[in-house]
């Protein structure tokens, strides 16, 4: 979300509260923190921004408005942009995990503050951290399903790189006229990762089809790992020399697939029918315009 809409934001926000326990003073002085931090944001003055923000979060430490919350999440996305303007300045990255973690913390359904973490927790490179993050949040019941089955999905992906990285290997992979042929590697470790991180990527790729069915929605990206899974199962059917399994698994890829491009023809079509509707009350707005 922009920051000139975080500004109409706050005003509505200010709008709906109305009364309330906290003293009518704090709202206000908050509430100018926040919009005039927002200003600062938006003219690029981002040491400002940050200050007015932190100086709203201050005037009430308990949260007890939602101007204050509105002002962390502002500082979040602040730090968030002072960090991507120089990577190398990790120390404004680490601060915007610990404030976004705050605000996570008080919304677990906050599927932006939960990116943004994962985002920066692989951009500084803590990777462990990051699978914690992630394993937590798919285990976590106060997560919307949807959400948690877009975590799941991202760990399925995790584990599909491992199974492919062995299986799509010269050692392994080798082409015969117009297919590829595929062979057991020469380590039998090897072999045995393969199998694990698949089975593991399936697992969690069916949980998160799962999570998905129930909260009536699909993803082509989780379909699209299913298909990957399935196509990482058939390879190594083939190098177990189990010719009904790989033709299973070769068809089970295929019906995946299909799924899978359903879904983006879906997606694109009503991106495109959005764009149309958007052109037409462009257009309408334009022809009242010159009538006036």
């Amino acid at each position: 979300m922009r920051m000139s809409r975080f500004i109409g934001l706050s005003l509505v926000i200010v709008a709906l509260v109305g009364a309330s326990g906290c003293s009518l003073y704090k709202r206000t002085v908050v509430q100018k923190k926040v919009v005039d931090g927002a200003k600062a944001f938006q003219e690029r003055k981002f040491e400002q921004a940050e200050a007015l923000f932190r100086e709203g979060i201050a005037a009430d430490p308990e949260f007890e408005t939602e101007e204050a919350k509105l002002a962390e999440r502002f500082l979040a996305n602040t730090l968030q942009s002072q960090f991507g303007i120089n990577r190398k300045n990790t120390d404004k990255a680490e601060q915007a995990i610990v404030v976004f973690k705050s605000v996570l913390a008080k919304n677990p359904g906050d599927g932006r503050a939960f990116r943004a973490i994962a985002g920066l927790l692989r951009a500084v490179g803590k990777e462990d951290e990051w699978l914690k993050l992630v394993t937590e949040r798919s285990n976590n019941p106060a997560v919307p399903g949807d959400q948690r089955a877009d975590v799941l999905t991202s760990l399925a992906a995790r584990q599909y790189s491992c199974a492919n990285e062995i299986s799509d290997s010269d050692e392994v992979k080798k082409q015969a006229g117009d297919v590829y042929k595929f062979s057991k590697p020469a380590k039998a470790e090897d072999f045995a990762s393969l199998k694990k991180c698949t089975e593991e990527g399936m697992a969690l790729i069916d949980k998160a089809l799962a999570l998905q069915k129930e909260a009536n929605v699909e993803s082509d990206s989780t379909w699209s790992y299913k298909a990957n899974l399935l196509i990482q199962k058939m390879r190594i059917a083939e190098m177990d020399g189990d010719k009904v399994a790989q033709e299973r698994f070769k068809n089970e890829a295929e019906t995946a697939k299909d799924k899978y491009r359903e879904l983006v023809k879906k997606r694109q079509e009503e991106a495109q029918r959005k764009l149309l509707e958007e052109s037409s009350v462009k257009a309408a707005q334009e022809q009242k315009d010159a009538k006036k």
